[in-house]
């Protein structure tokens, strides 16, 4: 897979990463300082890997992000603000996912999609059952299972489809939006 854009360096790690796996912070005309999740807000940006540990750093030390930024950098709700931004991309793909016919739903279906190796990912609701998400996770062997902020009316919503406790996300361009952005809430705990 090819990255777009040139690389860039954590602000935290010093390292540099391809810019889709970094997120980027701006300076609002107020000053404070603003995640640009797509990254294409002007001004001068900073980036950084979008991972617990950058976030608490980031929150901990904003002047992390002065030199980049060329000003002195307030403390600001990173990890808030990140989430947001993931949680809206997490909806959206859903709904596109859906939209396409690459997500399978009902207990059933999903379970033989996991046995059959069909299924890439699973979103769960946030208010499943543990015993329904046992019962996933015995099927899905290491199919990565990520907790969605919806809850089970919610998720069915999304995907145009009565309340569901879980969804499986099949391969293929149609999810490679919604798989990213599952990875990236996963990476965020």
């Amino acid at each position: 897979m090819t990255s777009k854009g040139a690389p860039r360096t954590c602000v935290v790690s010093r390292e540099e990463h391809p810019q889709q796996e970094l997120v980027r912070v701006v300076l609002a005309p107020d000053g404070s300082a603003m995640i640009d999740y797509r990254g294409k807000l002007p001004g001068r940006g900073a980036w950084f890997l979008r991972t617990a540990e950058n976030v608490a750093a980031l929150e901990k030390k904003p002047g992390l992000l002065s030199r980049s930024l060329k000003a002195p950098v307030r403390p600001f709700p990173v990890r808030e603000q990140l989430l947001a931004a993931v949680n809206r991309s997490v909806a959206d793909g859903l709904s596109l996912a859906a939209a396409s016919g690459a997500l399978v739903g009902g207990h059933d279906v999903l379970t033989e999609s996991l046995k059959t190796g069909r299924v890439k990912m699973v979103a769960v609701a946030s208010d499943a059952s543990e015993r329904t998400v046992g019962s996933i996770r015995e099927a899905a062997g290491d199919v990565l299972l990520v907790s969605v902020p919806f809850s089970r009316d919610d998720l069915g919503a999304r995907t145009g489809r009565g309340s569901r406790a879980a969804v499986g996300v099949l391969g293929g361009r149609a999810t490679r939006h919604l798989r990213r952005q599952l990875r990236r809430l996963y990476a965020l705990g």
